[in-house]
């Protein structure tokens, strides 16, 4: 993600994988710059967060189509960009032709908006 204001301007980012843009069966984790943690939507109906857990910790986060852990979790500003490495797994259940998305916003509300980041098969 990047941010023309810098990097450390990025007050949240968002990475989706699923079939299609929606946090219901997908795997969707979420990045808060502030408190330096990753949250991910609940389970089948994607309406909640699981409570956070810290980038570099070694608690990890799951619910039926992934699992995202702190442990070896990096967050690297470099000028505009900021990358963001979540270790995330998916589950045996969640497999087959999936897009991936990302978004993300500033600490003036300025978003991103969706973008399709990638397409790939979950084996």
């Amino acid at each position: 993600m990047a941010d023309g204001a810098g990097a450390g301007n990025i007050s949240y980012a968002y990475f989706l994988v699923n079939s299609s843009l929606s946090a219901a069966g997908g795997c969707y984790v979420e990045y808060n710059h502030v408190p330096n943690t990753v949250r991910l939507k609940n389970d089948a109906a994607g309406s909640g967060w699981l409570e956070p857990i810290t980038v570099g910790g070694s608690a990890s986060l799951s619910n039926s189509q992934c699992t995202s852990t702190g442990k070896g979790a990096s967050i690297i500003a470099t000028g505009n960009n900021l990358t963001i490495t979540i270790p995330t797994t998916s589950t045996f259940g969640f497999r087959g032709a999936t897009t991936t998305f990302g978004y993300a916003y500033d600490n003036a509300s300025n978003s991103s908006g969706w973008a399709t980041t990638d397409f790939w098969t979950v084996p």
